[in-house]
């Protein structure tokens, strides 16, 4: 009964590390998320036409931007991205195909009546 619990227990490890390396998070699906925090904030806080249209016309500006400044460590089963801002670095956990935030500050995430 035992030597039934260890093998099981194994297996399923063994199987929670294949999903891990499957599921391992890109510096794409890191970018892409970013993308879509930024774009889901100015879509909220933009209600000026004027200022939507030169938000959607600085996307490539923004992905030039993106892609300069995340570095990703890649250990296999899961990634570490970081964003060097020039007034601090944010490092986020990749891992089961989900981006979590490793500090308690999250710049992706700005609260309604909040100014930077």
């Amino acid at each position: 009964m035992i030597r039934f619990f260890f093998r099981f227990t194994g297996m399923l490890f063994i199987a929670a590390l294949i999903a891990a390396f499957f599921t391992n998070p890109e510096k794409e699906d890191f970018s892409r998320m970013v993308k879509e925090r930024v774009e889901s904030e100015l879509s909220d806080q933009l209600n000026n036409p004027t200022l939507r249209e030169i938000a959607e016309k600085s996307q490539g500006f923004f992905d030039t931007i993106t892609e300069s400044l995340v570095v990703r460590d890649n250990y296999y089963f899961f990634s570490v991205f970081t964003i060097d801002f020039p007034t601090g670095s944010f490092r986020y956990l990749g891992i089961y195909g989900q981006i979590i935030p490793l500090q308690k500050e999250n710049p992706l995430e700005i609260k309604a009546g909040e100014q930077r």
